[in-house]
C-alpha cells in the first residue's frame, strides 16, 4: 500500500495560499444544529444501520462545546481558514478565545489539545454528543461503500450549493424526479444541486460529505482545499515504526480519469489510506438506526 507521502506525490500536493477572513467566525446560531439526522438507514455490516448527523462535528472555544453544521457544506474553513491555520500552527494567542475548529487529529474527543503522540488513544467525538453518536470503523466504512447490497449506486460525487463533496445514498435509495443522483459520474460538477434541492435529496435518503481538504501537521496549512475530502475513522492504521497514523476515509476528483475513493485509482478496490493521526480531518458522526 503506498503511504500516505507517496501519495501526495501522485497528487502533486501544493499547499492552498488563503486569505484571512474576519477575526471570529460569525452567526453561529445559523451554524449548529446538533440534533440533525439522515432520513434513511446505511448499511455498515450485515443486519446492521446507521443514521448519519447532516452536519460535520464543530468544536467551539468560546464555551468549549461541541457542535454539529446544521447544513453538510458548512465548514469553518469557508469561514476563516486564516484562523484554523494560526490553529494549527499552535498561536497562543488564540488559546481561550472566541474562535471554532472543524479539522482535528485522530482520537481529540476529549478536546482539539487533548492529544499526546506518545501515549496516543482514541476518544470518540461522539461521546460528547450522547445518544449513540459515534465514529464509524474502517471496516464500517468497507461494507458501506463498496460491500452492502448495491454499493455501487450508492454513492457519487456531487456539488451541493456550490461545494464539492461525496453524497451518500440510504439502503432503499429511490430518486426523487425530476432530481438524479447519477453513480457513475466522474467529477464533482457531474452532479450539481442548489441548496433547496438538497433538502429534496435529503428528505429521500442522501447525505453529503464536503471536500474541504486536510490539515498537513508539518506546515499547519490546510491542502487541496476544494477538491480533497478527508474524513477520520475510529481505527487505528498498523503502522510499524515512527509516528501512529489511523485509517481515512479520502476520496477525490484529482485523478486524470476523475472521482475515486481511497485506494481506487491504484487499482486496489475495498481499501484505504493510513494518515499521521497528527493531521488535522474532518468528522462526520453515526449512529445505530
Amino acid at each position: 500500500m503506498l503511504n500516505r507521502v507517496i501519495k501526495y506525490r501522485i497528487l502533486c500536493l501544493v499547499a492552498v495560499s488563503a486569505l484571512l477572513m474576519s477575526a471570529c467566525v460569525k452567526n453561529l446560531e445559523e451554524i449548529y444544529n446538533d440534533q440533525t439526522m439522515s432520513s434513511g438507514g446505511f448499511s455498515v455490516a450485515q443486519g446492521q444501520q446507521v443514521v448519519f448527523a447532516q452536519g460535520n462535528v464543530m468544536y467551539d472555544f468560546a464555551d468549549s462545546t461541541w457542535h454539529m453544521a446544521e447544513k453538510p457544506w458548512m465548514t469553518i474553513s469557508d469561514y476563516n481558514m486564516g484562523q484554523m491555520e494560526q490553529y494549527w500552527n499552535g498561536d497562543p494567542s488564540l488559546y481561550g478565545t472566541y474562535f471554532v475548529v472543524d479539522m482535528f487529529r485522530w482520537g481529540t474527543g476529549l478536546g482539539p489539545y487533548e492529544f499526546n503522540l506518545n501515549n496516543l488513544s482514541f476518544h470518540d467525538w461522539g461521546d460528547n454528543f450522547g445518544d449513540g453518536w459515534r465514529t464509524l470503523t474502517v471496516d464500517e466504512w468497507r461494507y458501506l461503500l463498496f460491500k452492502r447490497p448495491n454499493a455501487t449506486n450508492l454513492h457519487a460525487p456531487a456539488q451541493v450549493a456550490g461545494v464539492n463533496g461525496l453524497i451518500l445514498l440510504a439502503d432503499d435509495w429511490e430518486n426523487p424526479m425530476p432530481l438524479y443522483v447519477d453513480p457513475e459520474a466522474s467529477w464533482y460538477s457531474d452532479n450539481s444541486y442548489t441548496a433547496a434541492q438538497w433538502d429534496t435529496l435529503a428528505t429521500a435518503g442522501a447525505v453529503f460529505l464536503p471536500v474541504q481538504g486536510w490539515t498537513d501537521p508539518s506546515v499547519g496549512r490546510i491542502m487541496i482545499h476544494g477538491h480533497y475530502g478527508s474524513y477520520w475513522t475510529a481505527s487505528q492504521y498498523p503502522q510499524e515504526g515512527g509516528d501512529p497514523w489511523a485509517y481515512e476515509l479520502d476520496f477525490s476528483d484529482a485523478w486524470d480519469d476523475g472521482f475515486h475513493i481511497g485506494e481506487e485509482h491504484l487499482g486496489v478496490d475495498n481499501e484505504f489510506y493510513g494518515c499521521d493521526a497528527r493531521s488535522g480531518l474532518y468528522v462526520r458522526l453515526a449512529k445505530n438506526n
